[in-house]
């Protein structure tokens, strides 16, 4: 059976990507704080921590939640029923007047593995989860010891808007005046360029040679910003002036910009 007292909490963002020092990771940003068990590193990879300790058979993947309330955790909870990993009790485990928790199993990268996850409601904003993943055998009980260490340490401040407007700062800086062209679909496939000009000006265009006459191609003008997303990461905003927008979650990944999903290369634009 599944060790069912598994109480871990740990962060989901630092503004600070890649390694965290083995002690007080801080989320200004998100106002949340925490120390990472002596052994123990955390790395983001896109909007999961992986916190590892060099045993390839356990890991901790750490993520945001979007609860303020212990009851839609419950609701939520109740209502799951797809997902590479479920839950396998119909009960849940009363972690104190915010936090549930529950074992879990299936797949993770197509890995049979077995597991525990508590999700953490945060009354001042958005919450916390945190699963803990065995890939040869069972979760036992000195997992749950390490997450209830870890759970002893979090710490919630007022978050600090100055750090995410740092980061988000960075991101004008990499993007202003940049070209993008890419194509999306098959067969004839349509080709979509954005424009990112330094005076915050930006152009978002389409051509589709699979359209019908008059058609084809069409542009949107507007203004660009960079802004946290809901899942705290930096997100591309396009606001046109006929009142529609585009957004993009934006990340570095393989020498280029990552778009959501795609991985693009940027080209310097000729203003």
């Amino acid at each position: 059976m599944l060790y069912r007292t598994l109480l871990p909490v740990l962060l989901f963002y630092q503004v600070a990507c890649g390694t965290s020092p083995a002690h007080d990771v801080e989320n200004a940003a998100w106002g949340v704080a925490f120390d990472v068990p002596e052994g123990w590193s955390a790395a983001l990879d896109g909007k999961v921590y992986r916190v590892t300790h060099g045993n390839d058979n356990e890991l901790m993947l750490v993520y945001r939640n979007a609860y303020s309330a212990k009851a839609a955790l419950i609701e939520t909870y109740h209502n799951w029923t797809q997902g590479d990993l479920l839950p396998v009790t119909e009960a849940f485990d009363d972690h104190g007047e915010f936090a549930i928790g529950y074992p879990l199993a299936g797949t993770y990268d197509q890995v049979a593995v077995t597991g525990y996850a508590v999700d953490v409601a945060n009354p001042a904003g958005k919450g916390l989860s945190v699963m803990i993943l065995v890939s040869n055998g069972e979760v036992q009980e000195q997992h749950a010891q390490l997450a209830v260490q870890v759970a002893n340490t979090v710490r919630f401040t007022a978050p600090d808007r100055s750090a995410s407007a740092a980061e988000e700062g960075e991101w004008v800086r990499k993007l202003e005046g940049k070209r993008l062209q890419f194509y999306l679909g098959t067969g004839s496939p349509t080709r979509q360029t954005i424009k990112l000009f330094r005076d915050r000006r930006c152009t978002y265009s389409w051509y589709s040679p699979g359209a019908e006459p008059g058609e084809q191609q069409h542009e949107n003008e507007g203004q660009w910003e960079v802004t946290a997303g809901e899942d705290g990461a930096p997100r591309l905003v396009l606001a046109f002036t006929d009142g529609t927008q585009r957004s993009f979650r934006v990340s570095e990944a393989d020498g280029g910009f990552q778009l959501n999903t795609r991985v693009h290369q940027w080209e310097p634009l000729d203003e």
